[in-house]
């Protein structure tokens, strides 16, 4: 019985570990994806309001924003650098004195996206987006739904090891035992009961 589920346990460890290993990936570069097509798509409609230098232009085009829930700050920096235009969901978002490098990174909770704004081989300047990260929110929402998953695989091989155990064990162990008897003894007309 023991043997048993411990293999159950072993079995049902490395497929949740598996499940939640590839929900995370894809969790990561869905995030990616998402916040950096974002990026791309305000970098298009901000390409005027920078070459014609329209900070109000600049404004309108963050201000859309809004209606991403998940995006935390975002801002648009002139090609020198310097701050253009911003959006923040709550007065405690920071920006960056200076833009980074074009490219997504993770900082702790929260997804940081750099964009250039290039328009005919020109660079007009930078996107920054920061938007929420909840990986490890689902991490922590996987292992909990593992955890469940694995007792109830758990219960379930306990009781269907003991079904088998007194349906297909038992019955071996009793001929086993009548069989020792016969060899210690050398009698020869003990039997073992037919159970099945």
């Amino acid at each position: 019985l023991g043997i048993a589920l411990a293999a159950t346990l072993a079995a049902v460890a490395a497929a949740i570990a598996a499940m939640i290993w590839y929900e995370l990936r894809l969790y990561h570069l869905g995030s990616i994806a998402d916040v950096s097509t974002q990026a791309e798509l305000l970098a298009e409609s901000a390409a005027p309001a920078l070459a014609f230098d329209d900070a109000r232009v600049g404004q309108e085009a963050l201000a859309l924003l809004r209606y991403r829930p998940k995006l935390r700050a975002a801002a648009l920096y002139n090609a020198k650098g310097r701050l253009f235009a911003r959006f923040a969901r709550t007065a405690q978002a920071r920006f960056p004195e200076l833009p980074g490098s074009e490219g997504a990174r993770v900082e702790g909770d929260e997804l940081v996206v750099f964009k250039r704004v290039i328009h005919d081989g020109d660079i007009l300047g930078t996107v920054y987006l920061r938007a929420d990260y909840e990986l490890y929110d689902r991490l922590l929402g996987y292992l909990g739904i593992g955890a469940v998953a694995a007792a109830a695989a758990l219960l379930i091989a306990f009781f269907m090891s003991r079904r088998l155990h007194a349906t297909v064990t038992a019955p071996l162990l009793a001929m086993a035992q009548v069989a020792r008897r016969v060899s210690e003894s050398r009698d020869y007309s003990l039997r073992a009961q037919v159970a099945s």
